[in-house]
C-alpha cells in the first residue's frame, strides 16, 4: 500500500469535517460584539463603522471597507455608551459630532433602502394600496410616510397587526405613491430590505411606527 492509499481516510474525514464547518458556519451566521452594550449577536443585525485615513468614523453599510472596525447596535443607547469606551480613542465624544454620526448613519442606511425601492418598483413588486383592507397579507411590507395624519397611521397600524404584517415608516420622499405594499418573499431584495428598515427604525425615532 504507497502512502496515496493511506492519506485517502485521512483525506476523506478531512473533507467531511469541512462540509459540516461549512453547514454550521451558515446557519450561525458571524456574530459580532457591539462596543456600547457589548451584547455578541448575529453580524447582520449590527452596524459597522470604520475609521477613515483623515481619521473619521464612518459607516460601513456593506460591511466590506478595509481597515479595522468595530460594530454598534442600531441603537441611540449604544453611540452614547461608546463614547464612554476608553478603548474607542476616535469614537466622537462631543454631544453635536456624536449626534452627527447618528444622522450620518440614518442617511446611509435610508440611501440603501431608496434604491432598493426603486428595484422593487420597476420590478412592479412595489404597489401602491387603493384597498389596505383586501390587498395587506401575512408577511407584507407595509410602508407610510411619516407624516401621515395619526388616525390613518393608527389604522395602518391596527391592519397590519391583524394580518401579521410589518409596517414601518420613511420619509415621503422615499414614498411614492402615498402608500406602499410589499408582498412577501417578492424577490430577493425583500428580505435584505426588511432588515434595513428594521435598523431604521430603531435607530431613527421618526422610523418608528405608532
Amino acid at each position: 500500500m504507497n502512502s496515496r492509499e493511506l492519506m485517502r481516510p485521512l483525506q476523506s474525514r478531512l473533507s467531511q469535517w469541512r462540509q459540516l464547518s461549512r453547514v454550521s458556519h451558515r446557519k450561525t451566521g458571524q456574530k459580532r460584539q457591539c462596543v456600547g452594550c457589548k451584547k455578541v449577536l448575529p453580524k447582520h443585525e449590527l452596524l459597522r463603522f470604520v475609521q477613515e485615513k483623515q481619521g473619521k468614523i464612518v459607516h460601513d453599510r456593506q460591511q466590506r471597507l478595509m481597515g479595522r472596525g468595530f460594530y454598534l447596535c442600531p441603537s441611540h443607547v449604544c453611540f452614547y455608551r461608546a463614547a464612554k469606551n476608553k478603548k474607542m480613542r476616535a469614537y466622537p465624544r462631543d454631544e453635536k459630532k456624536l449626534m452627527s454620526l447618528i444622522s450620518e448613519t440614518e442617511t446611509s442606511i435610508l440611501v440603501s433602502i431608496e434604491k432598493k425601492l426603486q428595484l422593487l418598483g420597476r420590478s412592479g413588486h412595489a404597489k401602491s394600496l387603493s384597498q389596505p383592507e383586501k390587498e395587506v397579507t401575512h408577511g407584507d411590507i407595509v410602508l407610510i410616510p411619516e407624516d401621515l395624519p395619526d388616525e390613518k397611521q393608527y389604522i395602518f397600524r391596527q391592519l397590519t397587526i391583524e394580518r401579521g404584517a410589518h409596517l414601518f415608516r420613511l420619509p415621503e420622499s422615499l414614498i411614492r405613491p402615498t402608500t406602499v405594499c410589499i408582498a412577501k418573499g417578492a424577490c430577493s431584495l425583500c428580505e435584505p430590505l426588511l432588515k434595513e428598515l428594521q435598523m431604521y427604525e430603531r435607530l431613527s425615532p421618526k422610523g418608528q411606527a405608532l
